[in-house]
């Protein structure tokens, strides 16, 4: 027996049921039905009531004298019979009762009421034409309760019937009636779940609601302009559908589960109502419309009764009903069904001026903190050019850049593309960089979806208006995700104020309002074509106008890009795992970080937010005034205890420079289930923060809270902060105790004593922890000198160090804060290899009381065009501490070498990182060893790849394709080693069938056409002319183009001919032997050139890897 046909059997009377009842104001009826329902009467609604006790129907006197008189004031009417009634003493006035039925403005009041019997005499009081016909009705509804507890199906029918009178189309009625049937069975579920009804309905039912519409019921209904009419019966088809595809599986999902109390129910309601989101979202996505409408029952009868007004009169025979139900299950069934599946909706494509906000796309660009961490740094906007995802934006916003060399970090993306303007973009969605020009300020990204998140790759896209055909005083409207606005997508309208040509571009001047976050999205014309790429904006006192990058400046620029294949993103791995862990903590009230191993539980409705791969924070949604806590991870470079916790303190502080500025009042023992912590008092400028800090593995675990406005939360606050749980976990942490250095190079060993922390970024490579003198750290920064510095001797370059510090003493006097030189020294011996560098020792201290806070020592040693800079800090008062620490800090400064890079013996968190040895080949000669790989299945989907491990360093590997080894490739000199060992030897005629990749290139360019010189003599191209077979164009964009740059020739590129070696390396045995990369991921051949160039580019074309399959692969 189907739950349909149960239902129908088993509750007759829920098709009537749509609210409570309400207690009669004079008249008591103890058993009154708390059912209401609206019968009609020619077209005039009679409000009624069931008694299930007494088994009457109680009928509104005002209604049916209205629907006998035609009056339009039956109030009066009836007030007028009424005491003309009680004048005569009539039995019938006697049997008046009062119930409240609802009015026109959806609250209830008191109104007479009178029962069938009582009716039929009534009546006869009133003159009528329609008295006769009216008493048919009123016999035959009268007894229509009984009929249908002995048969429910005839309770269906007039339900039918009723609805269809109103004015509502058939499709609708079923799915009306079919939504009542599901309701039921989700009100039965849970109560079987122990849910009580009447509030804790009402709250499971505004769960399911947020979920699949993102509005609250109330908002919801404010929506459709209702107050206490039903929500469902204002719905149309396509919502109702998503309403019982909702709570359909709800149902499902909580008899699986079987839910012990409120809070495990609240979590199954958003569960099920999250189904009918996607869905919801997916057919947003695909027709281009929202499905949430401010459509009610008015509006839904008046356009159903005006498309085809002969509905309202059609009349069912038996039969007939009977077939007509026995469809509306599969009818029904097959509907949601469609809707819940992708595909089945009409696809997106391009949009217009109307739906153009559909095309735009908030842009969040992610990269590694110091610490290896996946982190956002810039969000801007973007616009889809294109159904397969192509997105223009600015270069401004998906850039960045080391501060050494100004080369690019690696990047990847999280796009949100916008499904409706008052709704939160879908963040589900991923793209790797295809190419971009600082100088334009532009880029192009490639859309990449997640699988299983992601609703649709077909999606809305913009046309770009490639003419200048605007003028000033045209209207234009301007789209993006500016801060200001919000979360969701913001359009500003305006007019074009003027034009202007500069940095040999066009711009177009708005004077629509534009701010942060703009950057990157689009402006379009009326007629909906993007006419430029919102860049700027500037303001005074008198006003502000935006800065529209003009298309036409930038349209070769997109055309010659635009069919590139974007290269693969070391960081992308890890980005559709963060997408994912977003999405999965929205329907979870546990959040599980993988390694370091923990837990953390929330109430059900209390939200995760997971910004980044090292902190998730937990609060009330909207709930500004409330509380809030945040767990993030503090990495160091050897295993923490409890005792670590207040030196890292004042060590962080201390690095950034803000000693003087925070003060550590209090630090109390605690313990977070058996995990002991401290809870630590600081003070800042007024303001004291309370912060626990618990060790994990090489962690410290911070954890941030507030207890909102009057500590409204402190409860739940502290109960989130105790549910935190540490796992015990089988991977372990090893040391780093060696360090080599590839631009500039240099090489460094730490004893047991100290611990080395490589850290993401040329600029500031690594940080060196001693273990034994806590307040003691070694920071190594690298900066590339100037061409004034780089004429600078040592005593040139001291004076003009020692002159900043004096300026710098000028600026913090406000702060209470100063540095004082101690001693200073042009030419000082380091070690036997460094024998003339610049060494300055400094206190830096409190201006005022003179008390100190750190004792430095700094070096400074010239390489070439760059400046090593090392730095000892010891933070404290106590010289003592610092007088200590100095040996030790030289005993280290003596295996520091700037000659030549050694081979590492270790320096991964597993025995099976480098292996090379120092003491393994002569000095100067590099040794490239092979690491067996175990897990031979993850062994054939990376050979011929290269991996990085993201979470260590970046430490890059190249998968042998065919040997089943990996070699490390930890500098220059050993990835170039690397590539020329395993390197086979290839005739130019069989290269030239593998196509050359122009991207991610680097090396002296004579002819700056973006092809370095010795790429260029490997092809054979003039490095000496841009254009070498002098057909104007340039040989790089012949080469992207598939075309030969040397002459009239047709390519000899074979498009199959790369499959057969993904992942080799070939060596020009006809051109002194340059070494080529053949890239698995798109195919085409990738320049090795220099050692550096080697280095940089495997390190660019890499894959991310986890330390957990790292160590599979090896067998670890």
């Amino acid at each position: 027996m189907n739950s349909v046909v149960r239902a129908i059997i088993y509750n007759p009377i829920l098709f009537w049921r749509t609210g409570r009842n309400n207690v009669a104001t004079q008249h008591t009826m103890k058993n009154q039905s708390k059912n209401k329902a609206i019968a009609i009467f020619e077209g005039a609604q009679i409000r009624r009531q069931w008694d299930e006790e007494k088994e009457l129907w109680y009928f509104s006197v005002v209604d049916v004298v209205g629907a006998l008189t035609g009056s339009t004031i039956p109030k009066r009417y009836w007030s007028d019979l009424k005491n003309k009634l009680n004048q005569e003493g009539s039995e019938v006035y006697e049997k008046i009762v009062q119930l409240k039925f609802v009015a026109k403005d959806g609250k209830y009041y008191a109104s007479d009421a009178a029962d069938t019997e009582t009716m039929l005499r009534l009546i006869q009081s009133i003159p009528s034409p329609n008295a006769e016909p009216f008493k048919l009705w009123l016999a035959r509804v009268g007894y229509e309760r009984l009929e249908e507890t002995a048969d429910p199906e005839l309770a269906i029918n007039r339900a039918l019937k009723t609805y269809l009178q109103k004015g509502y189309s058939p499709e609708w009625v079923n799915q009306r009636l079919k939504s009542i049937e599901i309701r039921k069975a989700l009100t039965d579920e849970w109560e079987k779940r122990g849910v009580k009804e009447g509030l804790e309905f009402a709250i499971l039912t505004d769960e399911i609601t947020k979920a699949w519409t993102g509005m609250t019921t109330k908002e919801y209904k404010r929506l459709k302009d209702l107050k206490k009419e039903n929500l469902r019966d204002n719905m149309t088809n396509l919502e109702l559908v998503l309403n019982m595809l909702a709570e359909t599986a709800t149902t499902e999902i909580s008899e699986k589960r079987e839910p012990k109390n409120l809070d495990e129910n609240k979590t199954v309601a958003r569960e099920g109502g999250s189904v009918a989101g996607n869905a919801r979202k997916d057919i947003e996505t695909k027709t281009g419309k929202s499905v949430l409408t401010n459509k009610n029952a008015k509006i839904l009868r008046g356009k159903i009764l005006k498309k085809n007004n002969h509905q309202s009169n059609i009349i069912f025979r038996g039969g007939e009903i009977k077939k007509y139900m026995r469809k509306i299950i599969s009818i029904i069934f097959f509907a949601v069904l469609a809707l819940a599946l992708p595909g089945s909706v009409k696809a997106a494509g391009l949009a217009n001026a109307d739906n153009a906000y559909q095309a735009i796309v908030k842009i969040k660009t992610y990269s590694l903190s110091v610490d290896s961490a996946l982190i956002p740094y810039a969000q801007g906007s973007g616009v889809i050019i294109s159904g397969s995802g192509l997105v223009l934006t600015n270069y401004h916003v998906v850039s960045l850049t080391d501060p050494l060399d100004n080369s690019d970090f690696p990047t990847v993306f999280q796009i949100c593309v916008t499904k409706a303007i008052e709704q939160e973009p879908d963040c589900n969605y991923a793209a790797k960089l295809i190419n971009q020009d600082e100088n334009l300020d532009i880029a192009l990204l490639q859309m990449q979806s997640v699988s299983g998140l992601s609703l649709s790759d077909n999606l809305f896209y913009l046309d770009l208006n490639t003419i200048d055909n605007t003028a000033i005083g045209d209207k234009v409207t301007v789209l993006g995700y500016p801060a200001i606005g919000g979360d969701t997508v913001t359009i500003s309208k305006g007019s074009i104020s003027g034009k202007s040509e500069k940095y040999d571009e066009k711009w177009i001047k708005t004077d629509a309002v534009v701010s942060f976050g703009d950057s990157g999205g689009a402006t379009i014309d009326v007629n909906g074509k993007v006419i430029g790429i919102t860049t700027a904006a500037y303001s005074d006192y008198l006003g502000s106008l935006g800065y529209v990058n003009n298309i036409v400046s930038l349209i070769g620029w997109i055309s010659a890009h635009r069919q590139e294949t974007p290269p693969a993103s070391p960081l992308m791995d890890r980005m559709l795992a963060l997408v994912r862990k977003q999405e999965e903590i929205k329907t979870s009230n546990i959040f599980t970080k993988d390694y370091p191993s923990f837990t953390i539980t929330k109430p059900a409705d209390w939200d995760f937010t997971y910004a980044n791969e090292v902190s998730v924070r937990v609060a009330q949604g909207a709930n500004e005034e409330g509380g809030d806590v945040s767990f993030s991870l503090l990495k160091k470079a050897y295993l923490m205890s409890k005792d670590n916790i207040v030196p890292e303190i004042k060590r962080a502080f201390n690095a950034a420079g803000k000693s003087s500025l925070f003060t550590i009042t209090a630090e109390q023992d605690i313990t977070i289930n058996g995990y002991s912590g401290k809870l630590v008092t600081i003070s800042s400028l007024g303001e004291i923060a309370k912060l626990y800090y618990i060790p994990y593995q090489e962690y410290l675990i911070l954890i941030t809270y507030q207890y909102g406005t009057d500590d409204q939360d402190k409860t739940v606050v502290d109960g989130i902060i105790n549910s935190l749980r540490l796992k015990s976990t089988s991977q372990t942490f090893t040391e780093v105790h060696e360090y080599s250095n590839a631009t500039p190079k240099f090489y460094i060993t730490a004893g047991s004593d100290w611990a080395i922390l490589p850290r993401v970024g040329q600029a500031e490579p690594l940080l060196i922890m001693s273990k034994t003198i806590k307040p003691a750290y070694v920071l190594f920064s690298v900066t590339k000198l100037s061409a004034d510095l780089s004429s600078l001797d040592n005593q040139g370059y001291l004076d003009y160090q020692l002159q900043k510090i004096k300026e710098a003493n000028q600026i913090v006097q406000a702060i209470d804060y100063k540095i004082d030189v101690v001693s200073s020294n042009a030419h000082y011996k380091l070690n036997d290899e460094l024998t003339d560098v610049i060494k300055i020792e400094e206190i830096e201290k409190l201006n005022q009381s003179g008390e100190p806070l750190t004792y430095d020592t700094e070096y400074y040693i010239r390489s070439g065009d760059y400046i090593v800079h090392i730095n000892l800090s010891v933070y404290g008062k106590d010289k003592a501490v610092y007088d200590q620490a100095v040996p030790t800090f030289n005993e280290l400064m003596q295996t520091l070498s700037l000659k030549e890079l050694k081979a590492l013996a270790t320096s991964a968190p597993t025995s099976a990182a480098p292996t090379t040895s120092a003491n393994s080949a002569p000095s100067g000669q590099t040794v490239v060893q092979a690491i067996p790989v175990k897990d031979l299945k993850m062994y054939n989907r990376l050979k011929g790849k290269i991996i990085v491990r993201t979470q260590f360093g970046g430490a890059a590997y190249y998968v042998h394709p065919d040997k089943a080894v990996i070699y490390y490739l930890g500098r220059p000199e050993s990835a170039f080693a690397v590539m020329r060992e395993n390197g086979i030897g290839i005739s130019n005629a069989n290269l030239n069938r593998i196509a050359v990749s122009v991207d991610n290139l680097s090396g002296p360019d004579t002819d700056k056409d973006g092809l370095p010189d010795l790429l260029e003599g490997a092809i054979g191209t003039d490095s000496k002319k841009s254009d070498t077979d002098g057909d104007y164009i340039d040989d790089k964009t012949e080469i992207k183009s598939g075309l030969n740059p040397s002459g009239a020739a047709k390519s000899s590129v074979v498009a199959n001919y790369s499959s057969k070696h993904l992942g080799k390396i070939f060596l020009q045995i006809e051109t002194a032997g340059e070494a080529w990369y053949v890239n698995p991921q798109d195919g085409k051949r990738y320049f090795l050139g220099r050692p550096v160039d080697a280095f940089k580019l495997m390190s660019k074309l890499g894959l991310g890897i986890s330390e957990n399959d790292f160590a599979k692969l090896i067998g670890e």
